[in-house]
């Protein structure tokens, strides 16, 4: 049986800036899943990309249900950058560089990418918000 742990399959150095980097850039598609080797990286893009698609078939695309769910897709990845880019060296190493004789030792990159996040989150959550309650609220 097949061990999906990195650190049990031996599996090289994983940077925690790369892999947050991943997730604020290319979350949506579940990069930051596939580069540390979960099994189901698939998923984000599975839900994502056919409700985007759903929502581009309409003239206002970005006033459909199927755009709210892919921007929450993309609201969640933006989460999972911060949440990235916050946890400690030492746990990072544990979880993910066990097997590695590197050690993670990151400074300013992963804190730009949790504050860029979290900009990029709020950005598209007030808009995505914004957008459904005026949907909602104004009379057709």
């Amino acid at each position: 049986m097949q061990s999906m742990n990195p650190a049990e399959e031996g599996a090289g150095f994983r940077s925690r800036a790369v892999a947050a980097a991943l997730a604020m850039f290319a979350g949506t598609l579940g990069a930051h899943h596939f580069y540390l080797g979960r099994r189901f990286w698939w998923v984000y893009p599975l839900i994502a990309m056919p409700l985007l698609g759903i929502a581009l078939r309409f003239d206002e695309w970005y006033r459909q249900w199927p755009f709210f769910i892919a921007a929450l897709v993309t609201v969640v990845s933006l989460g999972e950058a911060i949440r990235i880019a916050l946890i400690p060296d030492e746990s990072w190493d544990a979880r993910f560089n066990a097997d590695s004789a590197v050690r993670s030792h990151n400074g300013v990159g992963v804190v730009l990418v949790a504050i860029f996040s979290l900009l990029l989150a709020t950005l598209i959550g007030m808009s995505v918000l914004a957008l459904m309650f005026e949907g909602i609220f104004t009379p057709a």
